[in-house]
């Protein structure tokens, strides 16, 4: 029999990291909390949505549900993979890059109920504060824009915004891109001679906040945002 998901948003008043996660119960259980303690599940915007990595596509795919606190590259994550088998949805190959003993069970969804618990869960907005509106959308225009930070040989890796400073959105990202640093793991085993995450930060202004992201985005075509950008962690040789 299938399992069911359930997905909750959890704020940073109930969060152990003080960040928004996103909570997966698969048959009323956390599934993630018990088996990783370096850093919290990611952000509903970094996981659901139209376009989100946990709807199953044509071929499996790998998704991150957990990032260690610095970074996964450092400390480690959560990561599955998602696919689909006939009218099923499936988790499995679960896996920790810094734990080679991390392991779960493959787990099994009706496909109707995974995806519409994914799409209820994307639309519920009520918990949102005006810094995470522009984040959440800024997160988007990057993504359907990579080349706004690929030109700098930089990848996203975060938007958000703190609900202690609900008038702020941060963005970190990483140089060289993430998926360098992935694909040198994979190949050689180890980082690249040196990768490093960046941290930025952008007041939120009484105005509409599409047009918010968008100046964003706008500045981040032509300016290297390497340059002004504060480092937060990597790999240095």
């Amino acid at each position: 029999m299938p399992s069911h998901l359930n997905i909750s948003v959890v704020l940073p008043e109930d969060s152990t990291w003080n960040e928004v996660e996103t909570k997966f119960l698969i048959d009323g259980r956390d599934v993630i909390e018990p088996e990783f303690d370096t850093g919290p599940c990611l952000e509903p915007d970094m996981l659901l949505g139209p376009d989100g990595p946990l709807l199953p596509t044509d071929h499996p795919r790998e998704v991150m549900l957990a990032e260690a606190e610095c970074t996964w590259g450092c400390c480690g994550a959560v990561c599955v993979r998602v696919r689909r088998d006939g009218d099923q949805v499936v988790w499995d190959r679960w896996h920790n890059p810094d734990d080679d003993d991390f392991s779960s069970a493959e787990v099994r969804f009706d496909s109707e109920q995974y995806e519409a618990e994914l799409a209820r869960a994307h639309a519920e907005r009520s918990w949102e504060w005006p810094g995470r509106t522009v984040a959440r959308l800024l997160r988007t225009r990057l993504r359907a824009e990579p080349t706004a930070l690929g030109r700098w040989n930089s990848s996203l890796g975060r938007t958000g915004s703190s609900i202690r400073t609900p008038n702020r959105v941060e963005m970190t990202f990483t140089s060289p891109p993430r998926d360098v640093v992935r694909d040198n793991l994979r190949t050689h085993g180890d980082f690249p001679q040196e990768y490093t995450q960046f941290r930025m930060r952008f007041p939120v202004r009484k105005e509409p906040a599409e047009r918010q992201a968008e100046r964003i985005v706008a500045k981040l075509r032509t300016t290297d945002p390497r340059k002004k950008a504060k480092v937060c962690g990597g790999w240095f040789a």
